[in-house]
């Protein structure tokens, strides 16, 4: 199973909508919480490396999904 499927499911989880101004429309966000982040990096990995996080991150924003802290 590829990495950024699990990405991709877990932001669906997680998703937000926000009123534009006027509130003529809405915007969804999809975001990852930064503990399922780290979760799918060990499920992959069973470590955790510098190198690992930035390859994980630039795949988030390729994607246009949000990392956020809580």
């Amino acid at each position: 199973m590829p990495i950024t499927y699990l990405f991709r499911l877990i932001s669906f989880k997680n998703k937000k909508k926000c009123k534009g101004l006027g509130g003529f429309f809405f915007k969804e966000f999809f975001f990852i919480k930064v503990y399922d982040f780290f979760l799918v990096i060990l499920f992959f990995n069973k470590k955790i490396t510098e190198k690992e996080i930035k390859e994980k991150l630039s795949i988030i924003k390729s994607m246009n999904i949000i990392l956020m802290l809580n």
